[in-house]
């Protein structure tokens, strides 16, 4: 509960005295369908590693052919590189004020942490090993950025902007900002659909999800999602995006091509992190109150089962390749790896 206020209070960019306890997510009719929902079948996915990395953990970004772990962690202003395998820190990237989130161009062997209370965004280059890892950063001149996605054909890099209710876009090649988009209030969550190019942004104040197209950097669609929406994964085989609905407890599914929503599916009662497995159409779902993860079936909007953590998390990224689920505590300073190949 701590963190999904400490969430509301930031996206309404005031402080708690302000606020008081009238800002508390109230429970919503789709948050009251999971007390009546029969139990979920527990899903087995084995425990693969666990190791610790010191403080709570935000964002998760996994670098396959590095066999790395990116985690930003906002408590630490930080981020740790972490050995897949191992869990050894390779490298440290220190911000300003503090990191939510984690993006990684591959290709350009970059890491772009929004750092929200400074206006900047850092970039981390890596190259074979890490013993040299450099550190930039570019200025936004924007107020509070968020979140950020790659576009991994044309580098480019999205960047949410809370409190100015833009995005900028980034060219991750000559590190420079390129446009500043007007998009709404309170964007947050963001993705690209690398096949369309597309851009995804959650608008969190006004309950729906905008598309850009990247070419010409327009709003070509505006779709409604349930209350509160935070975070979205895209599946880049279909091209269609999976919104958490925090306070409705739902999962959206839109197609950005269509502009057409699915009826929401009922998940969590506090979804707050989602990740898509495009290749084995699997949509992993995390909340803010219970130790498990929801998996759901990405074709029908279905929920297969559970798995049950021993920690609430506070992060997930995800393996594709080795099909590792990539677990990070909301609470406890460690990160866990599940092989979910047998799913």
């Amino acid at each position: 509960m701590r963190k999904i206020t400490a969430v509301l209070l930031a996206m309404v960019g005031c402080t708690a005295l302000t606020l008081g306890p009238a800002w508390t997510p109230r429970p919503s009719a789709a948050v009251a369908r999971h007390a009546s929902t029969p139990a979920l079948p527990a899903l087995a996915a084995p425990l693969v590693r666990s190791f610790a990395d010191g403080k709570p953990n935000d964002d998760i970004a996994v670098i396959p052919r590095a066999r790395a772990i990116v985690v930003a962690q906002e408590a630490g202003q930080r981020a740790l590189v972490l050995d897949e395998a191992t869990g050894r820190q390779l490298a440290v990237i220190h911000v300003f004020t503090g990191a939510r989130h984690v993006a990684v161009d591959t290709a350009l062997r970059r890491i772009y942490l929004p750092d929200e209370y400074s206006g900047t965004l850092f970039v981390g280059r890596y190259g074979d090993g890490w013993t040299h890892l450099h550190v930039a950063t570019i200025r936004l001149d924007q107020q509070r950025p968020h979140a950020a996605a790659v576009d991994p054909r044309t580098h480019r890099v999205y960047v949410t902007n809370e409190a100015s209710g833009t995005v900028s876009v980034v060219d991750g090649g000559a590190r420079r900002v390129v446009a500043t988009v007007a998009v709404g209030r309170g964007p947050g969550g963001i993705g690209v659909d690398p096949r369309s190019g597309r851009i995804y942004v959650v608008l969190v104040r006004e309950d729906r999800v905008v598309v850009l197209d990247g070419a010409t950097r327009r709003i070509v669609q505006a779709i409604p999602v349930e209350r509160f929406p935070t975070h979205l994964a895209v599946d880049d085989r279909t091209g269609r995006a999976f919104i958490v609905n925090t306070t409705a407890g739902s999962l959206s599914r839109i197609d950005g091509a269509r502009g057409t929503a699915a009826p929401p599916l009922a998940v969590e009662a506090q979804p707050y992190n989602v990740v898509v497995d495009s290749a084995r159409g699997l949509v992993f779902v995390a909340g803010t109150t219970t130790p498990q993860i929801i998996v759901v079936d990405s074709r029908r909007l279905s929920v297969r089962g559970v798995l049950r953590l021993d920690m609430i998390p506070g992060a997930l990224g995800l393996d594709s390749v080795r099909r590792l689920l990539v677990v990070g505590g909301a609470h406890r300073p460690r990160v866990e790896e599940f092989s979910y190949g047998g799913l």
